[in-house]
């Protein structure tokens, strides 16, 4: 994470975005940054080629707003979620508004997997992993919106946002 953080300070500047106050987030590959450039898109971009010339493989990246962020932690999509040891409530990053005709809220046939809603390139999603031993909510994801998609605990969105 160190050298992830170092990477991006080196960009400042270089690519059209000066990137300031880069913070990493644990072992996630998370990373929360100020830049002035509103562009997610060209922020994606910049960031997937310079990663994957230090790192030497492609890295996709999602970049997404402290505002549309703090949306989705307002909005508290699990609040009517019965939470217990077994289940995993997930957000979902798409790169693109991915057209599908999956209308949510959806279910799995077992009901062990949940899309509760998609809303500006993000997945709200929830797994129960007492119905099933194998999470194959991923692999559905893939299958309805591309591989194009990064996945995030919603613990881990917490986490973000006590840093934001």
């Amino acid at each position: 994470m160190a050298e992830l953080r170092a990477t991006f300070a080196t960009l400042s500047g270089n690519q059209g975005a000066k990137f300031e106050n880069i913070i990493t987030l644990l072992n996630s590959g998370n990373v929360i940054f100020q830049t002035a450039t509103t562009d997610t898109e060209q922020l994606e971009t910049i960031l997937s080629e310079v990663l994957e010339k230090t790192f030497g493989f492609p890295i996709p990246t999602r970049v997404r707003s402290t505002n549309m962020l703090m949306e989705l932690l307002a909005n508290e999509p699990f609040k009517d979620i019965n939470v217990t040891k077994d289940t995993r409530c997930y957000i979902s990053f798409l790169r693109t508004n991915t057209p599908t005709a999956v209308e949510t809220p959806w279910t799995t046939d077992d009901h062990s997997f949940s899309i509760l809603q998609v809303h500006q390139k993000t997945i709200v999603s929830v797994l129960d992993l007492s119905i099933t031993n194998t999470p194959k909510a991923m692999s559905a994801l893939e299958k309805m919106y591309g591989k194009d998609i990064t996945t995030r605990n919603w613990k881990t969105i917490k986490r973000i946002e006590a840093k934001l």
